[in-house]
């Protein structure tokens, strides 16, 4: 069974002591596909390495909104070498961050509006985190209308509506295992087919019954197993929906 694991961040330090004989492992064993996402430039050159490094990985290039007071809306012009590269297939992670609130809101929805305008020019997808910040990731997309990823999905029915008629993915992460996931029930149930992700964000957020260890891609089926629970279909169905439809997102 092949899945596909649409979001997940590979060069996080978690990763330093394991990571090449784990993608080995991952990669031999689940025969899956994995796109690993940065945080800032000095990611986005190692994602590069990586994907290089492994056939089926790919990687995405862009600054998440912890990071951008870092740098300058000028530096964006850095990503673009790695958007022409084959084996990039999408801007971001980028988006909207008010729990942390780690950037100035105004510097983040500039950051976010720029990297959605690089999306257009470089017709790629963009990878959109969207934490608390709801109302203005709509209205960005809304505005801009980039062909979008709405990563580790957290909003309700109502704006999963919104969005996929905006013509965004929905990606789910392992938060769909959690007994607090009472939200996004009715979402997983009722996003269309065509618009399903599945993703890990490892590290972070393993599933139940892993919560609270390290992430990896193998552990995306936990999630993929409780997405087909809740649509009534079979495991093997959801693997091949949501891989087909990273396929197709990511031109890949």
């Amino acid at each position: 069974m092949k899945f596909f694991d649409t979001h997940s961040h590979y060069c996080d330090d978690r990763f330093d002591g394991d990571r090449d004989a784990l993608l080995e492992k991952l990669l031999a064993e689940s025969n899956c596909g994995i796109l690993t996402c940065p945080s800032n430039l000095d990611d986005v050159a190692f994602s590069k390495e990586l994907a290089h490094k492994y056939e089926n990985v790919w990687y995405a290039a862009g600054i998440h909104p912890h990071e951008c007071e870092k740098y300058e809306i000028s530096d964006l012009d850095k990503l673009f070498p790695y958007l022409e590269d084959e084996k990039c297939v999408a801007v971001g992670e980028c988006g909207l961050d008010y729990y942390y609130d780690f950037a100035y809101r105004d510097t983040q929805i500039a950051f976010f509006r720029a990297q959605c305008d690089i999306a257009k020019q470089v017709k790629k997808p963009i990878i959109v985190h969207d934490r608390e910040a709801h109302a203005d990731t709509i209205n960005v997309l809304s505005d801009l209308r980039p062909e979008a990823i709405i990563h580790c999905y957290s909003g309700s029915l109502e704006s999963a509506k919104i969005l996929v008629g905006l013509g965004c993915y929905i990606s789910f992460a392992g938060t769909l295992t959690f007994k607090n996931a009472s939200k996004l029930l009715s979402v997983a149930q009722w996003v269309p087919e065509d618009r399903i992700l599945i993703e890990t964000d490892a590290p972070y957020l393993a599933p139940e019954p892993m919560r609270g260890r390290r992430n990896d891609s193998s552990l995306v089926m936990h999630t993929a197993q409780r997405l087909a629970d809740l649509r009534g279909c079979s495991l093997e169905h959801i693997a091949e929906v949501t891989a087909n439809n990273a396929k197709k997102v990511f031109g890949i």
